[in-house]
């Protein structure tokens, strides 16, 4: 089924629950955490989804499986816990440097990831998997011949849902943003678009392009702290979290056939939903805008 958008269509979107501080790591742990088992998040990918951050966040809300340093996971943790009064526990299975292949089912980090990560931190807090975020690529990227990321992504989320027995286990996914050392990854572009073009059910994709780097790939405290927000925000989204109430933020669109929406359905979804997080926070409102609008 496809809708035509007329040149004057204004798509009303956005959320707004409360004020949050401009860096992540600066939340309290909520004062009453809800007596419930605990939400927990597989963490997947590399050295930036592991975290080479500086920032030391409070520890009492979040529970992290391995003692890592500050990334976007912790950021996602922290805004989670905040936001839902609820305790969050990662399981951390990013190895740094690590390719496709090697999350694919039957690989080293796969397994690893499934056969002892994941039972081991169920075994230890108790409570299930409720999503999984993953930021992968840039060794991939640095690979002489062109890798076929796509399908290979598609495959390890299928084999990740499967094992688990959650069909549509939300899935929220970084394209890879920048590098100063271009020369050294002649295949970044095409990871990007392969990223661009990936087809999964219940899974959003957010950008890294305009966030800050620490070195010639790494994301500063301040990108981590971004980077966490938007994973936060695309999750709740798929979640059909409460926290969002729509109002506010337009959108112009010009006359477009819409061939792609957001939610559970994924792209059978006959409508658009836009959505923009807190007030002013321009780049991530601009991130969750092009993620919509990227297969008009």
């Amino acid at each position: 089924m496809k809708w035509i958008l007329p040149l004057s269509l204004i798509l009303l979107a956005g959320c707004h629950k409360k004020d949050l501080p401009t860096s992540v790591s600066e939340l309290t742990p909520p004062t009453a955490i809800e007596k419930t088992k605990p939400e927990m998040y597989i963490l997947a990918g590399q050295s930036n989804m592991w975290g080479m951050g500086t920032i030391q966040p409070a520890k009492d809300s979040v529970i992290m499986s391995n003692d890592v340093r500050y990334g976007p996971g912790w950021a996602f943790g922290l805004l989670r816990s905040h936001e839902k009064n609820v305790k969050v526990v990662l399981v951390q299975c990013s190895v740094g440097g690590s390719f496709i292949s090697q999350w694919e089912e039957g690989g080293d980090l796969y397994n690893e990831c499934v056969n002892n990560a994941i039972p081991q931190a169920m075994a230890a807090h108790g409570g299930s998997i409720k999503g999984m975020l993953y930021y992968q690529g840039e060794a991939d990227a640095a690979n002489p011949a062109p890798v076929a990321w796509k399908p290979k992504f598609e495959g390890l989320i299928d084999a990740f849902r499967q094992r688990l027995a959650k069909p549509v286990m939300p899935i929220v996914y970084a394209q890879i943003g920048t590098t100063t050392h271009m020369a050294d990854h002649p295949n970044w572009v095409h990871i990007q678009t392969e990223q661009e073009n990936v087809m999964l059910a219940n899974s959003r994709m957010i950008r890294t392009a305009d966030l800050t780097l620490r070195d010639h790939i790494h994301l500063s405290d301040a990108g981590y702290d971004e980077a966490g927000r938007r994973f936060y925000y695309a999750m709740a989204q798929l979640e059909n979290s409460d926290d969002f109430a729509w109002h506010s933020v337009t959108k112009v669109v010009t006359g477009q056939t819409v061939k792609h929406a957001l939610g559970p359905h994924h792209r059978e979804t006959p409508f658009v939903i836009v959505s923009a997080i807190e007030n002013n926070h321009l780049s991530t409102v601009d991130s969750l805008i092009s993620d919509v609008f990227k297969w008009l």
